[in-house]
């Protein structure tokens, strides 16, 4: 059976990733989340902190602790069926480093529709060693939840969670192209460590996040009451704009206080 991460309080945290700025430099990250009261920021394995790339490593190092900045995950891109546990040891090294406790990484190449019990078990035996190693380090691995991989549905998300059956894997959760995204969450909710917040329309057209207002306040209060860990961390903004991601940050913690109340 697989196990349920038990809450210890009612508390949150609130992020966002440095992905939701692709073109602005590590230092740049940081004042946005100084600018915006955010004190957690999950780095990007793809351009601001790549797993090789000492020099970013050690200045992502110092500019956590010029700014008083966390790292809530480290956004890899590692995917499961690379078998590649060199990389991923690289990977739990920066994250060591940098100080945070969860890796995302993504599951597989093939939608659950694609993956054939074959392929299912070949990605939950990499995962069950990725999972030990981590465990070495009392880090949490968490999928991607997104289009294009296993974790691309409640059900599916659900059924490989509890086929690799480890104490230190989980899922992020966000809202798909897919007209079933409370159905996903309700699926996951009690496996779900980390929230990616953003609203789109299901075109891909980014919007503001107070335009999908009912939906995330009901989103989160289902996690609030379902989910052992609250991290909500944004992602996309309309227009990449950074004035849009001040808006949508107070919009989120709006949110959340009327859900959760003062934390």
């Amino acid at each position: 059976m697989l196990p349920i991460r038990l809450k210890e309080n009612n508390m949150y945290r609130i992020g966002f990733t440095s992905v939701t700025f692709r073109k602005l430099s590590r230092e740049e990250i940081c004042i946005a989340a100084n600018e915006n009261g955010i004190e957690y920021i999950e780095w990007g394995g793809d351009v601001h902190l790549p797993p090789d790339d000492e020099k970013a490593l050690e200045e992502v190092i110092c500019l956590q602790n010029k700014y008083g900045i966390k790292a809530i995950s480290y956004g890899s891109y590692y995917r499961v069926g690379q078998r590649d546990f060199e990389l991923f040891k690289r990977i739990l090294t920066v994250a060591q480093k940098i100080g945070c406790k969860r890796i995302r990484l993504w599951l597989g190449e093939a939608s659950s529709a694609e993956t054939d019990s074959v392929l299912f078990n070949l990605l939950k035996s990499e995962t069950q060693k990725l999972c030990d190693m981590a465990k070495e380090k009392d880090i949490t691995l968490s999928f991607e939840f997104h289009e294009g991989t296993l974790n691309d549905n409640g059900k599916s998300s659900l059924e490989f969670l509890k086929a690799v059956n480890r104490d230190n894997i989980a899922t992020y959760w966000q809202p798909l192209r897919t007209k079933n995204d409370f159905e996903n969450l309700k699926a996951v909710a009690p496996h779900v460590n980390g929230v990616h917040v953003f609203h789109w329309k299901k075109s891909g057209i980014r919007c503001r996040l107070c335009e999908g207002a009912d939906d995330w306040k009901k989103y989160i209060d289902h996690l609030k009451n379902n989910s052992p860990d609250e991290d909500y961390i944004l992602e996309f903004v309309k227009g990449d704009s950074l004035e849009q991601f001040r808006e949508d940050a107070e919009i989120l913690k709006t949110f959340l206080t009327q859900i959760y109340g003062t934390t």
